[in-house]
């Protein structure tokens, strides 16, 4: 597993974890159906496609609350690295952003990095 699908990987799992800790599984498979079928938003795509997820939560719950939901996928997964998660209010920047803030945080340690044992305690948690 390279270092891109490594950081995937967390993502899904920070992803998954936070709609169901919100929502429920239900949701989770219902949303993940929707992506799939109405938007060809395979599991695999979903940290490059996070416009269109916010989209289609946006037209299930509201804009605050698709929002909110990705804020706090963000967060879970800043804390997954253990890297603080400082969201401006004041802005109005796309989740992507902060993603992208998050990898090129990683990128500047990724020869220390060494994301196995994480990799390792979430495929047991599977």
């Amino acid at each position: 597993m390279d270092k891109h699908q490594e950081f995937n990987y967390v993502f899904l799992d920070a992803f998954d974890e936070t709609i169901t800790d919100l929502l429920g599984s239900e949701v989770l498979t219902i949303l993940s159906a929707t992506l799939l079928k109405d938007h060809d938003i395979s599991r695999d795509e979903l940290p490059y496609r996070l416009d269109t997820v916010l989209t289609v939560l946006t037209n299930a719950l509201g804009v605050r609350n698709a929002k909110t939901i990705l804020r706090a996928v963000m967060r879970k997964l800043y804390a997954k690295f253990r890297v603080e998660f400082a969201f401006d209010e004041h802005t109005d920047y796309p989740m992507s952003v902060y993603l992208d803030a998050l990898k090129a945080r990683l990128g500047q340690f990724i020869s220390s990095l060494n994301p196995q044992p994480l990799l390792q305690t979430l495929t047991k948690l599977r």
